[in-house]
Order: structure tokens, then C-alpha cells, then sequence
């Protein structure tokens, strides 16, 4: 991504490239193929896709989590997740 396209994701603005190849660094990811893949943008789509496809079914932040297709609303805790999974389930 290049300095114009991080200003459409705020929390990311204040990024370099040098800090995002520390992250990789620090995740030990393959540095050369991370970089290459920030130098041609590689998945640049396939992220505004899923951005778009968030915003679609509501999605206004992270995290966000879905049960069966329908978006779980207010707490997103282990209790409440495991009660709307088990309303599913019917267990």
C-alpha cells in the first residue's frame, strides 16, 4: 500500500514500510515474499473486497463475530459467544 491508499485505513496511517517488515520480522514470516507482496499491492483487492462485504452485513469494527449468519451484537465475550452457539445447536 502506498501512503495515499493507508490514509482510507486511520489505524494503520502512522505505518511505514519499515515497520510493517519489523512485523513480519517479529512474526517470522518470509520477509522477501511479504515485501513483494507489499510492493504490488498483492492482495490490496481481495482486502477491499472483504472490507466492502463487512460493511454490507454491518460490520463497523473489529472484532466482529458471526453465529450461523447472523451478527452477535453487544458482547462479544466467551459466555455470550458459547450462548448464542448453543441457541443454535439447541443444546
Amino acid at each position: 500500500m502506498n501512503p495515499g491508499e493507508l490514509q482510507k485505513f486511520p489505524l494503520f496511517a502512522g505505518l511505514k514500510h519499515r515497520d510493517l517488515m519489523d512485523y513480519a520480522g517479529r512474526l517470522e514470516l518470509d520477509k522477501a515474499s511479504f515485501g513483494e507482496a507489499l510492493k504490488t499491492h498483492k492482495y490490496f483487492d481481495r482486502v477491499r473486497a472483504d472490507v466492502s462485504t463487512g460493511r454490507q452485513h454491518g460490520v463497523t469494527g473489529t472484532p466482529t463475530f458471526f453465529v450461523n449468519g447472523h451478527r452477535q451484537d453487544g458482547n462479544d465475550d466467551v459466555r455470550a459467544l458459547t450462548s448464542a452457539i448453543r441457541q443454535v445447536l439447541s443444546v
